[in-house]
């Protein structure tokens, strides 16, 4: 089941039991799926993962250099172009010694307009 999904279903399944969606968490919500039925327990995250989901202000450098061989500038007037769903996605995917192979597309689809490549 792909995550769309399931968060869909959640969702409507939170909002069919009367929780208002997202804002408060179900202890042990029951969730009947074609898989069968398993259990969603609430979890309290501890502050250094909550803080995790929130990307920096600026580029990781670890990720700057990743994009430059990309052949992508990844400076900060770019970083601040970008929403934070993408600075995520981009830490996510290139914020380590070794990016994954999917970098490069997704600095091409959150950076094809207006950025400079490292060549330039």
């Amino acid at each position: 089941m792909g995550a769309a999904r399931a968060r869909r279903e959640v969702d409507d399944l939170s909002r069919s039991r009367g929780f208002r969606g997202g804002t408060e968490c179900a202890e042990n919500l029951h969730r009947r799926s074609s898989a069968g039925t398993y259990w969603l327990s609430a979890k309290t995250l501890s502050d250094d993962t909550r803080g995790s989901a929130n990307p920096p202000d600026h580029p990781p450098q670890i990720l700057a250099h990743h994009a430059r061989v990309a052949g992508v500038e990844l400076d900060d007037k770019a970083w601040a172009a970008l929403d934070d769903d993408q600075r995520y996605a981009l830490i996510k995917l290139g914020d380590s010694e070794r990016p994954s192979h999917n970098l490069e597309l997704a600095l091409q689809e959150f950076l094809e307009h207006g950025v400079q490549t490292a060549a330039s």
